[in-house]
């Protein structure tokens, strides 16, 4: 569990930022919701109080960039969610699946919430 201002989140951390874009974190947002839209329909089988926000994550050096958080009011709720290893995997395959370049189109449609203010706030339930 990850702790942003006192709230636990499940981290989904997609392969996104390999993409030569991603230093904008603006863009890697939207990219990031695009994704997020879709994952209620993904786990269609995990239980409805599971809910998925855009969160400020941080990697062991202190670096913080956007990330997928994954939350619930009913913490055994959580414990259908894998562990992040086979999560990262799973999505991995799955933005692989509908293809990089359809997430990047959907996402330059989408208008979210920006990174200076993820960053300040950190999380967001669009």
């Amino acid at each position: 569990m990850y702790i942003i201002e006192n709230k636990g989140f499940l981290i989904i951390d997609p392969p996104i930022y390999e993409q030569p874009e991603s230093n904008d974190y603006d863009e890697a947002i939207r990219w990031l919701e695009a994704i997020r839209k879709r994952l209620p329909q993904k786990f269609s089988d995990w239980p409805d109080s599971i809910r998925f926000a855009l969160v400020r994550y941080g990697d062991f050096l202190g670096n913080k960039y956007p990330a997928i958080g994954i939350d619930s009011k009913n913490r055994e709720d959580l414990e259908v969610v894998p562990d992040f290893i086979y999560l990262y995997d799973l999505i991995e395959e799955w933005i692989a699946e509908i293809g990089i370049e359809k997430i990047k189109g959907e996402a330059s449609k989408i208008e979210t919430i920006e990174w200076d203010e993820l960053n300040r706030i950190g999380y967001y339930y669009p």
